[in-house]
Formats: C-alpha cells, sequence, structure tokens
C-alpha cells in the first residue's frame, strides 16, 4: 500500500504535465499563425490607403485640368474668327502679334503654349507652377469634321492641360466663321463677350482657379 501511492503520485504528476506542455506548444503556433495574419492585413490595409490616396489625387488632378482646360477655352472661343484686315491670309499669330494679350481671332491661339497657365493679365496662376496648357486650332470640314488644308469657315479647337504627373486632359470645341459670337452688337447697346470667375478654394489641398465662359449668344444688354 505505501508503494502505490507515490506511483500514483508521480502518474498523475505526469499526466498534468503533458497537457500543459502541449498547451504551450500549442498556444505559440497559434501566435506565429495570428501573427501572419496581422502582417497580411496590414499590408493590405496599406496597398488600399495608398491606392484610395493615389484615385483621390487623380481625381482632383483631373477636375483642376477640365477647369483650367474650360477657362482658357472660352477665351479663345470669344474672339472673331479670323483678323479682320488683309493681314488675315496667316493661319497663326499675324505680324507683331508677339503675346497672348495680342490676339485678336481664334487662330491666332495655334500652337500657343504656356507654363505655368497665366490669367488673361498674363499673371502666372498661383499653385500651377508644374502645370502646362496648349492650344491647337485646326479647319475642319463641316460634314466629317476631319482636318482641312484650307479655310472650311469652320475650325476644331483642342486646348491640353498637363498636370505636374504628366498626365493630360484635353477639352474640344467647334467654332464657325458665321456664329452670334461673332456679330457685333447692336449700336447703342453693350453686351456680354466673357465673364470670368476667380475662385481659391480652401482645405487640404487649396486650389487657386481662374475659370469663365463665353455665351454661345451674346445677350443684348440696353
Amino acid at each position: 500500500m505505501s508503494n502505490a501511492r507515490p506511483q500514483s503520485r508521480r502518474s498523475s504528476a505526469a499526466r498534468t504535465a503533458a497537457p500543459a506542455s502541449r498547451a504551450r506548444g500549442f498556444s505559440l503556433v497559434e501566435a506565429m499563425v495570428s501573427a501572419g495574419i496581422v502582417g497580411v492585413m496590414l499590408v493590405a490595409s496599406v496597398n488600399l490607403l495608398s491606392s484610395a490616396a493615389r484615385t483621390r489625387a487623380a481625381d482632383s488632378n483631373r477636375r483642376t485640368a477640365t477647369l483650367l482646360a474650360q477657362q482658357l477655352m472660352a477665351e479663345v472661343q470669344q474672339q472673331p474668327y479670323k483678323e479682320p484686315s488683309l493681314l488675315n491670309i496667316l493661319f497663326g499669330p499675324e505680324l507683331l502679334e508677339n503675346s497672348r494679350a495680342d490676339f485678336d481671332d481664334v487662330d491666332d491661339y495655334n500652337n500657343y503654349k504656356e507654363k505655368p497657365p497665366l490669367d488673361r493679365n498674363g499673371v502666372a496662376m498661383s499653385d500651377f507652377a508644374r502645370w502646362q496648357r496648349q492650344v491647337k486650332v485646326k479647319w475642319v470640314y463641316p460634314d466629317t469634321l476631319g482636318e482641312a488644308s484650307t479655310d472650311t469657315g469652320l475650325v476644331r479647337i483642342e486646348v491640353r492641360v498637363t498636370d505636374p504627373r504628366g498626365v493630360d486632359t484635353s477639352v474640344f470645341a467647334l467654332r464657325a466663321e458665321r456664329a452670334a459670337a461673332a456679330d457685333p452688337p447692336l449700336s447703342g447697346s453693350t453686351s456680354i463677350t466673357y465673364t470670368e470667375v476667380d475662385l481659391q478654394v480652401a482645405g487640404d489641398n487649396p486650389r487657386h482657379v481662374v475659370t469663365g465662359v463665353a455665351p454661345v449668344s451674346r445677350p443684348t444688354i440696353r
């Protein structure tokens, strides 16, 4: 009887130690698996946040580029179709028209480039030092809108804006020789040819935007 009890105690101790040993080993494996899962989730979260930030920046740049293109397009469209003088034999800037302030017809803007974008007074727009704008004006056929080599009475205007990442955004418009905007206002009245709005948008990424519009049909104001 006296010999059986110690053996029973040792057997009981061995049975108690075995599960404890197995529990410690299982916890280590479980911790390693958990760490792996957490690591995968962290990588996925970082990739998701990075992708969202890139998408937000691209969307912001695209909206800004569209506004900059529309502003310059409105300025081009409100100009007469061609130079009202004998100098209109040239497609592009005429003699002594060396800057945007001198342009007085639509085709003067052909191949015009500016970096950074400028307002109508020739002042560089703030916060756009790495942006670029350029204009293409082409004669096109009225029926097909294909490029023509002679004056057809219709031009296609393209204003292209390049953002700091090198991504281009283009806005297109047509300008006809005979259009309401080309007709002179009635005698004794004034008319609206261009309306410009200067906006300073606050926020995490503040933007300074100058935009404008040229009415398709100029209303007479008496």
